[in-house]
């Protein structure tokens, strides 16, 4: 990523926008912290909610509009295909 390449921060801002956005609608709370290193942004989204029954994370990612809450089920999908890795745990204390 070229610092300052505005199609980039666009995404960026898309994914972690969507995660937050999945933090207010489905948990009970969580936090965002931001990681800056050398060429790269992470950002660690954390919730307090029910998680993700493990035989519906396929389907969260490849079937558009499939949620296991009540929703449009677009978060992941746009998530995944804005930023360059995701990586999700899940569990009964949260995503």
């Amino acid at each position: 990523m070229q610092p300052g390449d505005p199609k980039r921060i666009r995404q960026i801002k898309l994914a972690a926008s969507e995660a937050a956005t999945n933090v207010l609608k489905h948990a009970l709370g969580g936090e965002v912290t931001l990681f800056v290193r050398e060429h790269a942004l992470q950002v660690l989204v954390r919730d307090d909610g029910s998680g993700i029954a493990l035989h519906e994370l396929p389907k969260t990612f490849a079937v558009s509009g499939c949620s296991s809450k009540k929703s449009l089920g677009r978060g992941f999908g746009v998530m995944y295909a804005s930023a360059d890795r995701i990586f999700l745990h899940t569990d009964a204390k949260g995503t």
